[in-house]
């Protein structure tokens, strides 16, 4: 299997790559939980709360989870974040309308989703050789939007029909299939005394310097998505499907049909490239008022975060060797969340003051800034060489 450390490697990666397509299609649902808690005449306020404090969650655990996984292994730390997403979300059946008590399964959703981002990547890195890495890791990095195209609609048709009536456990079935798939890995062993990586030491590296701002570039500019871009649409009264279906469905097509035309281009080129066409997406939304640009712009959008995204996490792990990549995945995938939970919280100033185009042209230009430092910046060499 080319691409692969041998044929248990292969089976070991798509296994995962199947279980994070389960676990997120989990989590896809949380979407509706502002619904669900409306329902419930919770105050806005106070919605707002139980939905950022899941962010929070999330960057802590993600810096926790290296330490962890030093001491348990990358594959134990991995499914105790599958089993703390099942709990968090199983639990809004009995919580959801309680402010107090639903901030609490928010928290342990945030904790698993924390625990298990870094350490699935880092174990799913280490089923990959060099041939075909951007490809196939770029694949299994799309299993975690992917499920946004899925799990919200399936909930949204489920609570239409049955109400609330077992919702939380009903969605909650797909983690816990994700979880059972989880068994059937073997976890890696690690060479005879090896130790995990500081943290601190490691953020600051001067090689990952670059692509740690450039995720958290490309998670402000993607932090959008989630946050204003349905909002935006539907004030010029275009409808949300044109961008995010376009996005889902270009996303995840360039993963499969691009992602190896790249394979061998310097890691700094592509993320500018990729940066670019995002920039582009936000300035042509930023002045389109009909359906067709805004589609244009999902499909840039797409492009540009398909490229963007995986080939920074390579060029960030394959800087190591395979048994000490935990730490700095975990470090970029927390600047990454960052990035995602700055928009929403600066983007409110921005739009009070220039209102949507604003935002979006400040992203567009950060974005291009970002692009620019990058443009002609070569491959960067490794710190640890294979061995």
């Amino acid at each position: 299997m080319r691409g692969f450390r041998d044929r248990k490697a292969g089976v070991e990666f798509c296994i995962l790559a199947i279980a994070t397509f389960l676990c997120f299609t989990t989590v896809s649902q949380t979407a509706l939980l502002a619904l669900v808690m409306k329902r419930h005449d919770m105050p806005l306020s106070e919605i707002g709360i139980v939905l950022s404090v899941y962010g929070g969650a999330v960057v802590v655990f993600m810096l926790a989870a290296a330490p962890i996984a030093t001491r348990l292994g990358n594959l134990a730390t991995l499914r105790l974040g599958i089993l703390l997403l099942v709990a968090g979300h199983l639990s809004y059946q009995l919580t959801i309308a309680d402010f107090p008590e639903a901030v609490a399964s928010r928290l342990v959703q945030g904790v698993g989703y924390g625990l298990f981002m870094p350490t699935a990547m880092t174990f799913a890195k280490s089923k990959l050789t060099p041939e075909r890495f951007v490809y196939l890791f770029g694949i299994y990095a799309s299993m975690v939007p992917l499920p946004n195209a899925i799990g919200p609609p399936l909930a949204e048709a489920y609570l239409n029909v049955f109400g609330e009536r077992l919702f939380f456990v009903v969605g909650a079935v797909p983690a816990m299939v994700a979880g059972a798939l989880t068994l059937g890995l073997g976890a890696d062993r690690r060479p005879a005394g090896a130790r995990g990586l500081p943290l601190l030491s490691t953020a600051l590296l001067p090689s990952l310097r670059r692509p740690l701002i450039a995720v958290m570039a490309v998670g402000a500019m993607y932090g959008l998505i989630p946050s204003y871009m349905a909002a935006l649409l539907a004030e010029r009264s275009v409808p949300i499907g044109f961008f995010f279906t376009s996005f889902t469905v270009v996303l995840f097509a360039a993963r499969f049909l691009l992602l190896g035309y790249f394979e061998a281009w310097p890691r700094s080129r592509v993320v500018a490239l990729g940066l670019a066409a995002m920039a582009a997406a936000y300035a042509l939304v930023a002045e389109a008022l009909d359906p067709v640009p805004v589609g244009i712009a999902g499909v840039l959008c797409g492009l540009g975060y398909s490229m963007a995204y995986p080939v920074l996490s390579v060029w960030v792990a394959e800087q190591f060797e395979p048994h000490l990549r935990t730490t700095p995945v975990a470090v970029f995938n927390t600047m990454f969340s960052i990035g995602i939970l700055v928009t929403p919280w600066f983007g409110t100033y921005v739009i009070a003051g220039l209102g949507y185009p604003g935002l979006l042209y400040v992203l567009a230009a950060t974005g291009a800034l970002v692009a620019l430092s990058l443009a002609f910046v070569g491959r960067a060499r490794p710190l640890v060489p294979e061995t």
